[in-house]
C-alpha cells in the first residue's frame, strides 16, 4: 500500500514538474507599438471604404521554442481612445456612445486559448476572446509567424493576420445603413523578448 502511495505520489510530481517546465519554455516578447499596426477598414455608403487605425497597441506574443514554434500565446490590448481615421470630427464621433463609447471602454483586447499549427508553413490556427464595448465573442484566426531573429542577446519576432468582426455582435449597431456591419481588420506586430532559451 505505502508502495502505491509512493508510486502515485512519485507520478503526480513527475506531471507537476513537466507542466511547470512547458510553462518555463513558453518566451514572451513585448510588442513594439512602434512597429506594429492595426488598420480596419468598412464600407461606407456601399460605394467605398474608410480606413483607420488604432495608435496604442500592447501586449506580449509568447512562443514555445525559437527555432520551430508549436505553440503561440497572444494577449493584444488596445486603447480605444487611440482610433484614428485621420479626421478628428468623425473620431471624436467613434469615440461617443454610439460606436467605442470610450468614456466607458478604455480598452479593446484579444487574448488566446489555444493553437494549432497548420499545414502552411508559418501559419497557426489560434481562437481567443475579442472583447470590446464590454463583450466577449470568441474569434478564430489565421495567425502567421513571418519571422523570429536573434538579436543582441534576446530575440525578435513578427506576425500578421486578418480577419472580419460584425460590429454589431458587440452591440455597436449604429447606422448600418450608412456603415456596413463587417469590419476587415489587418494586424502586423513587431515583438521583443530580452532573453531566449539556449539551445
Amino acid at each position: 500500500m505505502k508502495s502505491r502511495r509512493f508510486a502515485m505520489g512519485l507520478l503526480a510530481a513527475v506531471c507537476l514538474t513537466f507542466v511547470s517546465q512547458t510553462r518555463a519554455m513558453m518566451v514572451e516578447h513585448d510588442i513594439d507599438n512602434v512597429h506594429s499596426s492595426v488598420v480596419f477598414k468598412i464600407e461606407h455608403n456601399k460605394l467605398t471604404h474608410v480606413f483607420g487605425r488604432f495608435d496604442d497597441i500592447s501586449g506580449t506574443i509568447s512562443i514555445d521554442s525559437p527555432f520551430k514554434p508549436q505553440k503561440i500565446e497572444i494577449n493584444v490590448e488596445l486603447k480605444a481612445t487611440s482610433v484614428d481615421t485621420n479626421n478628428k470630427k468623425r473620431d471624436r464621433k467613434l469615440a461617443g456612445r454610439d460606436f467605442f463609447d470610450t468614456a466607458r471602454y478604455k480598452k479593446i483586447t484579444f487574448k488566446s486559448k489555444s493553437c494549432k499549427p497548420l499545414e502552411e508553413k508559418g501559419h497557426y490556427e489560434i481562437v481567443g476572446d475579442l472583447t470590446m464595448l464590454g463583450k466577449t465573442v470568441e474569434k478564430t484566426i489565421d495567425f502567421h509567424l513571418t519571422g523570429i531573429v536573434r538579436d543582441k542577446g534576446g530575440s525578435r519576432l513578427g506576425g500578421e493576420t486578418t480577419f472580419t468582426v460584425k460590429r454589431s455582435d458587440f452591440g455597436m449597431d449604429k447606422m448600418l445603413d450608412a456603415l456596413g456591419d463587417e469590419v476587415t481588420v489587418m494586424v502586423s506586430v513587431q515583438a521583443e523578448a530580452k532573453m531566449v532559451p539556449s539551445g
